[in-house]
């Protein structure tokens, strides 16, 4: 199996586990208040770890393929590697993000009690919001990159820096559901590169 297609299967089958977790698996509602989503994950700590483990593993899977798709236009050279240069380094901080706030996620599922769930949950929600912040400039980096390389459609570029500006003003506007509209972006630009991949690998 070449590079190639094992960047398109951890942003493919990533994306499918991160979707799935969350939407499927997950045993909690993130539209309650803190106090029941911690009772919920307390109450079902088997599903809620494997829906964590399936939907952080996902995301992390995601990642690791932007990066992976960021280093190797940067090494590469051309118009793009500039923008793809800083992508990487954001992917790389965003990794380790999305890691610490898995630890801490599987953590509230053996919360011995509630007041730890809760400070548990605060410290993943807070690590929360500030993975836009990252995530957002780097896809942004990254769709430019895509877009002066030419090495990927130019609607890859465009799918890519739209996800990155929704993820990037998310957090400052404090509406709900453009959370899950930044999610949903994330997912599709991951797909969109994904796709284009697994093309190129065949």
């Amino acid at each position: 199996m070449d590079s190639k297609m094992q960047t398109s299967l951890l942003l493919i089958l990533g994306t499918i586990a991160l979707f799935g977790g969350y939407l499927l698996l997950y045993p909690a509602d993130p539209s309650e208040l803190a106090r029941q989503q911690v009772l919920a994950l307390i109450a079902d700590p088997t599903t809620a770890k494997v829906a964590i483990v399936v939907g952080y593993g996902g995301a992390l899977a995601m990642i690791i393929g932007l990066w992976t798709v960021s280093r190797t236009m940067f090494m590469a050279g051309g118009a793009g590697a500039p923008y793809a240069n800083i992508a990487f380094v954001l992917l790389i901080a965003a990794t380790a993000g999305m890691a610490m706030r898995a630890c801490m996620a599987l953590s509230i599922t053996g919360a011995s009690t509630m007041s730890s769930g809760l400070l548990l949950f605060n410290i993943e929600e807070a690590l929360a919001v500030g993975t836009p912040l990252v995530l957002g400039p780097a896809l942004i980096l990254l769709g430019l990159g895509i877009y002066f390389a030419k090495n990927f459609h130019i609607g890859v570029a465009a799918i890519v820096v739209v996800a990155g500006l929704i993820s990037t003003v998310r957090p400052f506007l404090g509406i709900d559901v453009l959370d899950l509209v930044g999610l949903v972006g994330f997912g599709i630009a991951s797909l969109a590169i994904g796709i284009s991949r697994f093309r190129a690998a065949n």
